[in-house]
């Protein structure tokens, strides 16, 4: 579980949606967790983001299931969090073609 890597305390950690773009994104060496699909998000999980000081980064694809997993996320967590946007795609394409 990478929330409780000492590492990553205090670090960002992108939120993505599926296991493929964050696997993509922990070999391009950001921080990331995956969610299996965009609103499956537990809300208990949120008190691991705040026990270990980590700073949650919204990563869902820019999709209907996207924007509503985000607006999830930011109701969980009650606080505004950073967004990462994408034009269009997801993040796995995203990674791979840079």
């Amino acid at each position: 579980n990478i929330l409780t890597h000492s590492d990553v305390w205090g670090e960002d950690v992108f939120i993505t949606e599926g296991c493929i773009d964050a696997l993509s994104m922990l070999e391009k060496s950001y921080n990331s967790i995956g969610i299996i699909g965009a609103t499956n998000f537990k809300r208990e999980w949120v008190k691991l983001f705040a026990e270990y000081e980590i700073n949650p980064i919204i990563a869902l694809d820019n999709d209907a299931a996207g924007r509503k997993g985000s607006e999830i996320l930011m109701e969980f967590f009650n606080k505004p969090l950073t967004k990462a946007e994408l034009i269009n795609g997801d993040w796995n394409d995203a990674i791979r073609d840079n």
